[in-house]
């Protein structure tokens, strides 16, 4: 086997372990709050995590993985910080997977950029953030919209002097990430996916 494919097989290893990890964690906190009759809450609980995999699995359809699973990251973390997020998601590329020579630098860009905004609020204040995803051939786009009053866009201004991708403009938060030297990846099914396809 390929040293590519034992690095893939890692990675998706590592992802499974931390995946299996998030989610014991909300079923901990549904467990408590049935041993403490707190049934509502624990109801409240099921629905945030519903709504939060229903957003994770729209992800699925933007090109470039890392992205898919840098935003899926994002949006667990949303999750402990008792913010909710609903996800639109739009995407222009006919290929299911792509390779873009900057990856690395947009992956970085948007992680700072979310962070700023995921930890601008106090965790005991109820925070619901919108977000519009649309993949271009050559970009990705990302516009926020948060119906929060502790929310403040104003006091966000100063990620537009931070970065030259981010514009906050009529109440929303546009970062728009320009793709270099894309590539479609055709991809073969592996045993893998053969095993999840009872084809095996």
């Amino acid at each position: 086997m390929k040293n590519l494919e034992l690095l893939n097989i890692k990675d998706l290893k590592n992802l499974s372990r931390n995946q299996r990890h998030d989610y014991m964690n909300i079923f901990q906190i549904i467990y408590g709050y049935l041993q403490l009759n707190r049934k509502e809450d624990a109801i409240d609980q099921i629905k945030k995590v519903t709504s939060m995999t229903q957003n994770i699995s729209k992800l699925y359809s933007i090109s470039i993985f890392s992205m898919v699973l840098l935003l899926e990251r994002k949006i667990m973390q949303a999750n402990n910080l008792g913010i909710n997020l609903n996800i639109e998601v739009e995407t222009e590329s006919n290929s299911e997977f792509r390779a873009i020579d900057n990856e690395e630098e947009l992956l970085e860009k948007t992680r700072e950029i979310i962070d700023c905004l995921l930890y601008q609020h106090s965790e005991d204040q109820e925070l619901t953030i919108n977000m519009k995803i649309i993949e271009n051939i050559d970009s990705i786009e990302i516009t926020i919209l948060t119906n929060s009053q502790y929310y403040n866009l104003d006091e966000v201004k100063y990620i537009e002097n931070l970065y030259d991708e981010a514009k906050v403009h009529n109440n929303k938060i546009i970062i728009t990430l320009k793709y270099e030297g894309v590539k479609n990846i055709q991809i073969k099914e592996s045993i893998y996916s053969k095993i999840y396809s009872n084809t095996i």
